[in-house]
């Protein structure tokens, strides 16, 4: 079982606030986007907070790889599905599908943000919620926010400065 404690400081201060964000919402599955290990999804499924499977996407094999590995060891039972990214029918075959979709610093990694973005709003469910976590950088705060706009109705709920470098926020999806 993955453990808060194990997580780093940072890691650990994401988790009370997405713990406080997913509270008493009822998540039935969950896509984690650039999910490496999906280690916060795996620990909020553990939590009880995610009740049905997860899946997790990433760019890159080899993290796939090893996050499936990491599952086995740390929690044999998960129910998780982990796939490649870039399929070019995955928005369209899991349309409104995720009550819960987290993409915690897998953005700053691209440089399509947009089309991931894009992907993010089309696959959350109306009613479901899209955590991220993105670098402060030179785009500005709002940046990101200001993209998931363009692409679904979405409402903001909070955001967070987790650390001297990272922000957190959570949107709901309206329709």
């Amino acid at each position: 079982m993955i453990v808060r404690k194990s997580l780093t400081n940072d890691r650990a201060k994401i988790i009370d606030q997405i713990v406080e964000f997913v509270s008493g919402r009822k998540i039935e599955t969950a896509l984690d986007s650039g999910c490496g290990f999906c280690a916060i999804p795996l620990f909020l499924q553990n939590r009880g907070d995610i009740k049905g499977p997860i899946t997790g996407i990433d760019i890159l094999d080899d993290m796939i790889f090893s996050a499936k590995e990491l599952t086995k060891k740390c929690n044999g039972n998960a129910n998780i599905l982990f796939e490649v990214a870039g399929d070019p029918d995955f928005s369209e075959c899991h349309k409104d599908q995720f009550d819960l979709v987290t993409c915690l610093d897998g953005i700053i990694d691209l440089d399509f943000v947009e089309p991931t973005l894009a992907q993010i709003a089309t696959v959350c469910k109306p009613g479901g919620l899209v955590i991220f976590t993105h670098p402060i950088n030179g785009n500005g705060n709002d940046y990101y926010i200001d993209h998931l706009y363009e692409y679904g109705d979405f409402r903001y709920l909070r955001g967070y400065e987790t650390d001297e470098i990272r922000y957190t926020y959570a949107l709901e999806k309206v329709r």
